[in-house]
């Protein structure tokens, strides 16, 4: 039987250590089939959560903001 969680390939030349695939991927959760969107928001609810509960709202929302800037340049080298 065929293992339905296989990991997703990277691009060519981009090795999994790379810090930008580290990033893009979420430290390769993202990269898990079949559904790499799920497996990556299961990976950082618990950070949400422990973000909420340390700094409230506003901390959530400012780590959100940096987050979503880090993450968009990551995957822009990415591929």
């Amino acid at each position: 039987m065929k293992n339905p969680f296989r990991l997703k390939p990277l691009p060519e030349g981009l090795k999994a250590s790379a810090p930008t695939a580290m990033i893009a991927t979420w430290f390769g959760v993202g990269r898990i089939r079949p559904a790499p969107g799920t497996f990556g928001t299961l990976a950082a609810v618990p950070f949400g959560f422990i973000i909420m509960a340390v700094g409230g709202p506003l901390a959530l929302g400012i780590s959100a903001l940096i987050l979503l800037w880090v993450g968009s340049t990551a995957s822009s080298h990415y591929g």
